[in-house]
């Protein structure tokens, strides 16, 4: 009987538990950067090798393609021709695109980028 009330409890803990659900929600104060670039991240942290191999065959997004979802399709596509890939690297890309995972690594590279830009630029004063 004891058994019986401690299941009992679990069923009705985990019943009420679904029915309330969690939700997080997180509002980054960074722009949403262009899916290559967040591509590109995921690749730069497997290897060197596979970066620049994305980074020939992909170049650039052709500007025609305007919404994100067309230019999924178009580096899905791109992806699916080099081959390197199971089934199952591109379900998890998927995955990790889709949650935007890699753009805050790309905000802090841009950020990095921008300020070391700042550091070599001369101002005018610097000139004369």
């Amino acid at each position: 009987m004891k058994h019986f009330i401690n299941i009992l409890i679990l069923l009705i803990g985990s019943i009420i538990a679904k029915e309330r659900g969690i939700q997080v929600s997180i509002q980054a104060t960074w722009p949403l950067y262009p899916l290559h670039t967040e591509i590109s991240e995921y690749f730069g942290s497997l290897s060197n090798e596979m970066f620049w191999n994305f980074f020939e065959s992909v170049g650039s997004i052709p500007q025609e393609l305007k919404t994100e979802k067309e230019q999924f399709d178009f580096v899905l596509s791109v992806l699916e021709k080099l081959d390197t890939f199971s089934k199952s690297d591109l379900s998890l890309l998927k995955l990790a695109l889709s949650l935007h995972y890699y753009n805050p690594k790309v905000q802090a590279q841009n950020q990095i980028s921008k300020e070391d830009l700042s550091l070599l630029t001369i101002t005018e004063e610097e000139k004369n």
